[in-house]
């Protein structure tokens, strides 16, 4: 998966566990929410379509894919 604009993370219990808890506060789907605290964790912004979703997470920092 690593590649020269990517690095694969593996996600930590505590990770894991802080987006449970992220799932049910910003009222998002696990999936997302793995994602968004993960990005939190690392100090990255998520790349993603899904912008209307993630504008949930505060802190979040967020790089739309279309409309550049």
């Amino acid at each position: 998966m690593d590649g020269p604009n990517a690095v694969w993370v593996d996600i930590a219990d505590t990770v894991a566990r802080r987006a449970i808890d992220l799932a049910f506060k910003a009222d998002m789907r696990i999936n997302d929410a793995l994602i968004a605290q993960q990005a939190l964790e690392l100090g990255v912004p998520v790349l993603t379509d899904n912008v209307k979703d993630f504008k949930k997470v505060k802190g979040l920092k967020i790089t739309p894919l279309r409309g550049l």
